[in-house]
């Protein structure tokens, strides 16, 4: 379905019921990153295997398959279903590290608002809410930190400012693609590492939504004829 969610993936959504219906909805966020892990059912971890070619059903099974150099299977280790297959220095990145991740780069004030898997576990997101909130025009707009990742060697590693609640496949494509701020790290990198230089790009990202705070109240106080209004209702609908 259009939500990817599948009958082995899982997710948490805090307060508010997801437009599908499905995953856990929590009274209150987790108060950690074991909690959060634990309420989006994403404990599981994943692992590389050696792939090998059938070469002849003739042959006896230690000559029958062939390893093929350089190549591996991502496996999901508590379904054992088979993600994706990638290259030797494909280093995966872990769910916990994930959350990790999130957690280092919004400090004591960490907020998980929702977190899961889609396509059995291809992709992982886990979405935060930043400290603060703008209005503009009146009118509260909460920007989240988002991050992604692929298990399947789609992707690299994706950490983005949104103002969107990613709660599928659908929100997720759409967040990313709004991102005014989006920081990627390839699966060769020790993403923990990388945690000051997305937070530069956090740093930019909160003055934006700062600048569209002051553009948005300037527009807000602005009054329009009738005339405006209707072209701009004819060219919206």
């Amino acid at each position: 379905m259009s939500a990817g969610l599948t009958a082995s993936d899982s997710m948490f959504s805090v307060r508010v019921t997801p437009w599908h219906g499905l995953g856990a909805v929590l009274d209150r966020p987790p108060a950690s990153v074991a909690e959060a892990i634990e309420a989006s059912g994403l404990g599981w971890s994943v692992v590389k295997k050696p792939l090998a070619v059938d070469v002849g059903s003739h042959l006896p099974d230690v000559l029958r398959y062939k390893k093929l150099s350089g190549y591996y299977a991502t496996v999901r280790q508590d379904t054992d279903e088979e993600l994706g297959v990638v290259g030797e220095r494909y280093r995966i990145v872990q769910n916990h590290e994930a959350f990790a991740f999130v957690d280092q780069l919004l400090g004591s004030a960490i907020h998980f608002e929702t977190a899961g898997s889609l396509h059995g576990g291809r992709r992982v997101w886990v979405l935060a809410t930043l400290p603060e909130h703008v209005e503009v025009g009146g009118d509260a707009v909460r920007p989240y930190v988002l991050l992604m990742n692929s298990h399947d060697g789609s992707t690299a590693v994706v950490a983005a400012t949104t103002p969107i609640r990613v709660v599928c496949q659908n929100t997720l494509n759409w967040s990313l693609s709004q991102a005014r701020q989006k920081f990627s790290i390839r699966h060769t990198e020790a993403v923990t590492q990388r945690v000051h230089e997305a937070r530069r790009v956090l740093d930019l990202s909160i003055d934006y939504y700062e600048q569209f705070k002051r553009y948005g109240d300037q527009l807000a106080s602005e009054r329009c004829t009738e005339r405006q209004l209707r072209k701009v209702l004819d060219e919206l609908y």
